[in-house]
């Protein structure tokens, strides 16, 4: 990927040694391996949306699996953005649900009342959330 400064072959030792370490030094960064550059590149792009499936494509892991068990904590945002998807869904489903029974009211409403219809609309579970965080 890099070269020499004389054109030739890039060595990871001449490069740790004349480089690496004496930039960690100066940034008093002690301790820094350049593998953790490729844990931060990887954090990086999970914070920047990166999904289980892009990120072994780019760090060349083998896995979806092996990015989940290493970097999963890294996806917290990933079960409150399918939280909200879900709620989304209810909601919309509901919607649907109330437009077509207070449709069917205004058709037929002797019908909607023999069956039950129109209660489904008071249900106290409609307005629920799954989203346990409290609401603002």
């Amino acid at each position: 990927m890099f070269k020499a400064p004389g054109g030739g072959t890039l060595r990871i030792s001449n490069l740790r040694r004349n480089v690496w370490r004496p930039a960690v030094v100066a940034a008093n960064l002690n301790g820094l391996r350049i593998h953790d550059l490729r844990h931060t590149a990887v954090a990086l792009w999970i914070a920047a949306g990166a999904s289980p499936k892009e990120v072994p494509e780019r760090a060349g892991h083998n896995s979806v699996s092996f990015v989940l068990d290493r970097y999963g904590h890294l996806f917290p945002e990933a079960d409150t953005t399918l939280r909200s998807r879900l709620d989304d869904l209810f909601r919309a489903a509901t919607e649907h649900r109330r437009n077509t029974v207070a449709r069917d009211a205004i058709r037929a409403p002797s019908a909607c009342l023999a069956s039950g219809a129109l209660s489904w609309m008071f249900l106290r579970c409609a307005a629920r959330d799954s989203n346990p965080e409290p609401l603002p």
